[in-house]
C-alpha cells in the first residue's frame, strides 16, 4: 500500500539505482516491545504538548503512526503483521544484490563487507538497546532543554525591565 505523500520502496530504489538498502530485522516480538516502550515514552511527554517543539513532534508521531498502521489501532497481533510485511516488501523489492539483511549480533563483518568498508579496528559494534532512558533524555534534550531556556531568557528579560523601571521611575 502506498502511504499517502510518501514516495514508496520502488520509487526510492529507482530514483537511487546505487543505493544499497539494510534491511534490519528483529525477532517480531522482542520488536513489538521496544516499539512499545518508544509508544509509552511518547506518550509521557503529550503533557509537554503547549511547547511549540514537543506539539510539532508529536503531531509528526501521530500522523506517521497513522499511515504505517493503517489508521487503526496498534495492538500488538496488528502491529507485527505490519513489521512482518513491511519486512517482506523489502526483501520483495529489493535486487539482492543490492540488499543485506542484518541483525545487529552479526556485528561489523557482514555490514562492512556490503559496504565495501574496513571493519573499524578497535570500536566494538553498537548493539545495546537502552530502551527507555535513553528515550526519555533525547525527549528531554531535544523538545524540553530548548523551551526551558526560552523560558530563562524570557525571565531574566522581565526581571531586567522591572529593575530599571523600578531604579528609574
Amino acid at each position: 500500500a502506498r502511504l499517502e505523500g510518501k514516495v514508496i520502496l520502488e520509487e526510492l530504489l529507482a530514483a537511487f539505482p546505487d543505493a544499497k538498502v539494510i534491511l534490519t530485522e528483529r525477532e517480531p516480538d522482542r520488536w513489538y516491545d521496544s516499539f512499545e516502550t518508544l509508544q509509552q515514552t511518547t506518550d509521557s511527554f503529550r503533557k509537554f504538548r503547549f511547547i511549540p517543539r514537543a506539539y510539532r513532534f508529536l503531531r509528526f508521531v501521530d500522523r506517521l503512526l497513522d499511515q504505517v498502521f493503517d489508521g487503526r489501532q496498534r495492538d500488538r497481533r496488528h502491529s507485527i503483521d505490519v513489521f512482518n510485511r513491511h519486512n517482506q516488501q523489502v526483501r520483495d523489492s529489493v535486487p539482492p544484490d543490492r540488499l543485506l539483511v542484518f541483525r545487529v549480533q552479526q556485528g561489523w563483518e557482514p555490514l562492512c563487507k556490503f559496504l565495501g568498508r574496513e571493519v573499524p579496528a578497535g570500536v566494538p559494534f553498537p548493539h545495546l538497546n537502552e530502551g527507555r532512558e535513553t528515550l526519555a533524555r533525547l525527549a528531554r534534550e531535544r523538545l524540553l532543554q530548548p523551551f526551558a531556556r526560552q523560558v530563562l531568557v524570557a525571565a531574566a528579560v522581565i526581571v531586567a525591565v522591572g529593575l530599571a523601571w523600578w531604579w528609574f521611575r
